[in-house]
């Protein structure tokens, strides 16, 4: 994870928003997660927030994971 405490703090908020436990990867990468909750974009809308070498994505439903991790790690 990081040591720059204001990127920590930007992350914190941004998890706070996702509206479900969830956290960026600590070795980089993508963490995808089922939020209908999610205050990071418009109802029914899928969110990508990439800070640093991390990214966290909600998506408004389980069915759209895998259309989403697919798209982002291919």
């Amino acid at each position: 994870m990081t040591r720059d405490p204001l990127l920590a703090r930007a992350r914190d908020v941004w998890l706070e928003m996702a509206g479900v436990p969830m956290a960026f990867p600590a070795d980089g990468g993508v963490e995808v997660a089922v939020s209908a909750r999610s205050l990071l974009c418009p109802p029914g809308w899928v969110a990508i927030v990439a800070l640093g070498d991390a990214a966290i994505v909600t998506v408004p439903a389980g069915s759209w994971t895998g259309i989403v991790r697919k798209a982002l790690h291919g």
